[in-house]
Formats: structure tokens, C-alpha cells, sequence
């Protein structure tokens, strides 16, 4: 019996889990491409945001911001502008730009800048970081990973990695102090670069036991006649 044959007296369900185990088996071979272009997408859209309202396409731009918004603070005082005089800016600096600083959390979240201070990017400077440290270290981890593979931080580890962030956030957050972007891009970036260290070394075993365990089961299994 052809193998065109064979397929069409698969039932459905047959030919469902066969998709299901091609797609877990593209996976397991490209899941940090997956990943990577993931991130990419999400950076891509947070700068298309600012760019959209430099050109004028309000209504795009604006429908970017606000899907972002439910995952970032934006607050503008801890994002980068661009197409502005500055690309950061401070509460002191929107104030005499026209932004009043006694303005409450939402409106200034809410604030997306103009012609003279540009545009902010959709999401915050800490968040930035996370992503394109993320991006970095997943196109590193990707031309490495032979020898990375098995050379992975400890999952304890990320207690340190992470404090210097939790400690940066939330003393500001408390309203101990001020934060710079210069320190929420480094703790982002370590924080962000020791959790890949951690994950993926571990995400990339699991994929070769699935892809390992799949052979296995189709070698077991007899065709059909």
C-alpha cells in the first residue's frame, strides 16, 4: 500500500496527533528561533509606536500604546523618547517642558509627548532591557549552544541576578529614591541575561529528551500495511 494510500485510511484523529507531533517535533528543534522571533516582534512594535506618531498615524500608534500599556507602566519619566530633544527625560524636565509633575500615575501614563519632546517608547527603560538582553543573549546562546548546553547557571543564582532590579525598583517604588536609566538598564540586562543562562540550557535538554522519546516512539510503532 503507497504511502497516499496509507494516509487516506487515517481517521481524523490519526492524522490531528500526527500534526501534533510534527509541530512538537519543529519545536523541539527551532524553539529558540520561536523565541527569538517572538521578542523580536515585541521590540519591533514597541519602537513602531513612536515612529507611527512622528509620522502622523495617530490611531495605529495610540492602539500600540495601549496594548502595551497592560503590561508596562510607561511612565515617561522612565522611558526613552525619540525624535525629541532628549531621549530621556526626568519629572523636572516634563514639568518645564508643560507636563506638570503634580500630575497623578495615570496621567501621566497616559502622556505619549509631542513635536518638541518626541515620542516615548511603548514600553519603560527597565523593560527594554529585559527584552533585548533576552534577544542578545538567545542569538549568543544560539551560535554556542553546543557547548552551553551544558554549562548552566544554578537556579539559586537567580536570586542574586534579580536583586539588584528588586532592590532598584522597589526603593524607588517606595519613594526612597530616584532611579537612573542607567542603573534600570543594567539590572534589567543582568537580571534578564542570568535567567537565560539559567532557562535556557535547561529548555534545550528537554527538547532533546522530547525529540529522543518521540523516536523512540515511532521506531515501536509498526506501519500500517
Amino acid at each position: 500500500m503507497t504511502h497516499v494510500e496509507t494516509e487516506k485510511r487515517q481517521p481524523a484523529a490519526t492524522k490531528v496527533s500526527r500534526w501534533a507531533d510534527d509541530l512538537v517535533e519543529f519545536i523541539s528543534y527551532h524553539w529558540l528561533t520561536v523565541v527569538n522571533l517572538a521578542i523580536v516582534s515585541y521590540l519591533g512594535l514597541v519602537f513602531t509606536a513612536p515612529v507611527l506618531m512622528h509620522l502622523g498615524l495617530v490611531t495605529p500608534a495610540r492602539l500600540i500604546y495601549t496594548v502595551f500599556s497592560v503590561f508596562c507602566h510607561q511612565l515617561p519619566e522612565r522611558s526613552f523618547f525619540l525624535f525629541g530633544t532628549q531621549t530621556v527625560y526626568s519629572i523636572g524636565d516634563l514639568d518645564a517642558a508643560g507636563l506638570s509633575a503634580s500630575l497623578d500615575l495615570l496621567a501621566r501614563r497616559a502622556f505619549i509627548g509631542n513635536d518638541l519632546l518626541g515620542y516615548k517608547v511603548a514600553v519603560c527603560q527597565r523593560d527594554l532591557a529585559l527584552f533585548g538582553a533576552m534577544l542578545v543573549a538567545g542569538i549568543i546562546y544560539r551560535e554556542l549552544s553546543r557547548r552551553w548546553r551544558w554549562i548552566r547557571l544554578p537556579a539559586k543564582s537567580l536570586l542574586v541576578l534579580w536583586s539588584p532590579l528588586a532592590i532598584d525598583g522597589l526603593t524607588q517604588l517606595l519613594g526612597f529614591r530616584e532611579s537612573t536609566w542607567q542603573l534600570r538598564l543594567f539590572t534589567g540586562t543582568l537580571a534578564s541575561c542570568g535567567s537565560a543562562w539559567v532557562a535556557y540550557p535547561l529548555i534545550d535538554i528537554g527538547m532533546i529528551d522530547i525529540r529522543v522519546t518521540s523516536q523512540r516512539g515511532q521506531d515501536s510503532v509498526s506501519p500500517i500495511e
